[in-house]
């Protein structure tokens, strides 16, 4: 209880210093206080002429930048020619151009160079033996990087070299499908007329090897076909003449 006590005297007296110290300071600052209020006063009147020179300082730094703008663009439009629609004004035009530091003859001398670089680069394009020039050019007018035109047609080139080996490889397949159906054909054809010809034979005459499919063994086939016929048709007269033999003999 004696400690809570003391706490709540000693509290009591911060306060009153607090309160004495607050006062002081009131009447310390009441001088400041006006001295600063007469300084806003003065400030604010100076700012007032400070606003209206910054405001003709950038409608003259506007009017400059505007005048650097103007100047660069006719060296464009002096150089550019037949260009204007693939390479406009915006795409070789910097903001850094228009800065106070950077010189008007520097950025008349890049934009020039961006023209002819331009053009140097359409001419190599135009000059390709390429079925793809178009499409290069197309890449090239988009990105104002030749290297990126350059693998465009390499991948063009490469896509047109697969489709064609790939046309070559089916119409390879179709010939090889369609000469396996003509041989095909073919053997059923071959095999329909043997078929038919041995129906057609005596019954004496013995059964034929199947006909080679090639034009010399049909020939050779022929010629076997024709010697065995001319032999059955002589055997009736062998038979004949053997029994005016046989006498012969058993008179000797």
């Amino acid at each position: 209880k004696a400690a809570k006590d003391d706490r709540a005297t000693l509290n009591k007296f911060k306060k009153v210093i607090e309160d004495r110290r607050k006062e002081v300071k009131k009447k310390c600052m009441e001088p400041y206080e006006q001295f600063e209020k007469e300084v806003k006063e003065i400030t604010a009147l100076i700012d007032k002429p400070i606003g209206m020179i910054d405001s003709q300082i950038k409608e003259y730094e506007e009017k400059q930048k505007a005048e650097k703008k103007s100047q660069i663009q006719a060296a464009y439009d002096e150089s550019i020619g037949e260009f204007a629609n693939d390479l406009p004004f915006e795409r070789v035009f910097d903001t850094r151009y228009l800065n106070a530091t950077f010189s008007l003859s520097k950025a008349m001398s890049e934009v020039i160079e961006k023209i002819e670089k331009f053009k140097t680069d359409i001419a190599t394009i135009d000059s390709l033996d390429s079925k793809h020039k178009l499409n290069v050019r197309d890449v090239y007018v988009r990105t104002l990087d030749l290297s990126q035109a350059m693998a465009e047609d390499r991948r063009l080139r490469e896509l047109e070299e697969r489709l064609e080996a790939d046309r070559k490889a089916k119409e390879e397949a179709e010939r090889k499908r369609e000469e396996a159906e003509r041989q095909r054909a073919e053997a059923e054809r071959i095999a329909a007329e043997q078929k038919a010809a041995a129906k057609a034979q005596p019954e004496s005459e013995p059964e034929q090897m199947t006909q080679p499919v090639s034009e010399m063994g049909r020939a050779i086939a022929s010629i076997e076909h024709q010697a065995f016929s001319q032999a059955v048709q002589a055997a009736p007269e062998e038979k004949q003449e053997a029994p005016a033999q046989v006498p012969e003999k058993q008179s000797e």
